[in-house]
């Protein structure tokens, strides 16, 4: 299964390893599924909160960078009852140092949530181990994107969906007073790449 498949880029990696692996995708957006279908054998609109399939239907449960708008623990007890006995779990996920620089450049600004708090490694591992699973494997990485400037980088982050940062963001455009002292904020952190 293949939760949250988007595009279905994931699915396209996942069959370089496994070519004769059957794949299921999911995902909430119709769109994205219709883009998806051409990698996955089968794909249906559906929540992996919420998931139409009977219990231990799955060999693995797949998903990258879908579980951060989702409720882990409900995630992980949906993936638990639709896993095979001797099934696995592979997730990656945004960490909580997921755009600490914008949230130190917002910070003061104004009262407003300007991005969104990702799980730590701990609260993943405690929900996984409240959904049943008994062996849990959490590694860490830290990856770096760069962006030429701050505009470039919130165009980004709006294009790929993820600028909904849920109750209290700001609901109207800021003062130009105010994007400067954010942009000049954001520029402390600015490295040679």
């Amino acid at each position: 299964l293949d939760a949250g498949c988007g595009t279905g880029y994931g699915a396209r990696q996942i069959r370089t390893t496994w070519p004769n692996t059957r794949i299921t995708g999911v995902d909430f957006a119709p769109a994205m599924l219709d883009l998806a279908r051409f990698e996955t054998d089968a794909c249906q609109v559906a929540d992996i909160e919420s998931l139409p399939f009977g219990n231990e239907r799955f060999d693995l449960w797949w998903s990258s960078l879908s579980i951060q708008w989702c409720d882990p623990t409900i995630v992980f007890t949906e993936a638990f009852r639709v896993l095979s006995p001797r099934g696995r779990l592979a997730v990656s996920t945004l960490g909580p140092d997921t755009f600490h620089e914008l949230r130190t450049a917002f910070h003061g600004v104004d009262t407003h949530r300007h991005t969104l708090e990702f799980d730590t490694p701990e609260s993943i591992r405690t929900a996984l181990v409240q959904a049943g699973f008994a062996t849990t494997d959490i590694r860490r990485e830290h990856k770096a994107i760069y962006y030429p400037d701050l505009k470039t980088l919130l165009r980004a982050v709006k294009d790929i969906g993820a600028h909904n940062v849920g109750d209290g963001g700001r609901s109207g455009m800021m003062g130009r007073s105010a994007w400067k002292q954010i942009e000049a904020a954001y520029e402390r952190f600015r490295t040679p790449e």
